[in-house]
């Protein structure tokens, strides 16, 4: 769930999951009421812990089309299915099916928005992942 489409560039290729300073009450307490949880796993803040693809996305009030960037992905029935998860209330839902979690999450500072990772870090995580990951 974001205020924006993912920009084209990242469609296809991995992409690393960062757990900010802050934590976000509100979010947490949305995961345990879905997951039907009484807790989470404990989460180190300021770290990447896992890594994974956006393969689409979805926009709210549009046709519910999974899409590429500009590109209708009609021939994947299983994104369509994002508009109607209890995790999509948009306005764009990302489609992220391939997720790698880290056994040891890399310490990195995190920035808003879109960020390049670090090259020490990219290596500590490049290093935990499994042959064929990208």
């Amino acid at each position: 769930n974001r205020q924006q489409k993912p920009p084209s560039a990242l469609i296809g290729v991995p992409i690393c999951l960062h757990a900010g300073l802050k934590y976000d009450y509100d979010g947490a307490a949305f995961i345990k009421r879905v997951l039907g949880l009484a807790e989470l796993p404990a989460m180190r803040p300021g770290v990447i812990f896992a890594v994974t693809t956006i393969v689409g996305y979805v926009e709210k009030g549009t046709d519910a089309c999974a899409r590429a960037g500009e590109k209708v992905l009609a021939s994947s029935p299983e994104l369509l299915t994002l508009a109607d998860s209890p995790w999509f209330f948009g306005p764009y839902g990302y489609a992220v099916p391939f997720t790698h979690a880290l056994e040891r999450p890399v310490p990195a500072r995190g920035m808003q928005g879109w960020w390049p990772v670090p090259p020490e870090a990219e290596a500590r995580v490049r290093e935990q992942l499994p042959k064929g990951y990208q």
